[in-house]
């Protein structure tokens, strides 16, 4: 295995690592809201969506970077330097770190 197969190992897998952070940071937060729903105060309810709609993005970017990957191995291209995987790629990155930043604020202000 050479550099670049490495490189594009890396990337593929960490694009997949985020994609699963995001998706359990929403089923975690859904599957215990039934029970945290009488102890927490009404206003982190109604702001989580705000910190949610990052989490989809990051969830859609990274599905569809992995997408434009596959299409351009297919094409026997490289697909590291085309700029719509890196468009995906630093969408998902940014949307999850916000949605991040928006979780920890709302349970500061909670």
């Amino acid at each position: 295995m050479n550099r670049q197969e490495k490189g594009l190992d890396l990337a593929v897998e960490s694009v997949r690592q985020q994609i699963t952070l995001a998706s359990a940071i929403i089923a975690a937060t859904l599957a215990f809201s039934d029970q945290l729903q009488d102890t927490m105060q009404g206003r982190v309810w109604t702001m989580l969506p705000y910190a949610f709609a990052p989490l989809a993005l990051s969830i859609i970017c990274g599905v569809l970077a992995l997408m434009s990957i596959s299409f351009h191995l297919c094409k026997n291209r490289d697909p590291m330097p085309q700029s719509e995987v890196r468009l995906f790629g630093v969408c998902q990155n940014l949307s999850f770190m916000l949605s991040v930043i928006g979780l920890v604020l709302i349970v500061a202000i909670a």
